[in-house]
């Protein structure tokens, strides 16, 4: 970051980093930088909701929320099929 803001026409004004790189947050403080954290997790538990009718529609879940697999493969949620 240092160098960036070092050379001319540019800078670094924000930074917007996962909270799992917290030590990014610590460097931009240090250098006045404003910034920003979000946690990816929010983002994968919205996926998971909006996939809940999927779920129940191809039975993988019942209406009552049981689970007749023991793990579903993530690539499900994101529309990947083997």
């Amino acid at each position: 970051m240092k160098e960036i803001n070092r050379d001319e026409g540019q800078e670094i004004t924000c930074v917007v980093v996962d909270v799992c790189l917290g030590w990014a947050l610590e460097v931009a403080a240090k250098m006045g930088i404003r910034r920003a954290a979000f946690c990816s997790d929010a983002a994968m538990t919205f996926a998971q909701g909006l996939s809940i009718k999927k779920l129940i529609d191809q039975g993988i879940v019942d209406k009552d929320g049981e689970a007749y697999l023991s793990l579903i493969p993530l690539a499900f949620l994101w529309g990947i099929h083997w």
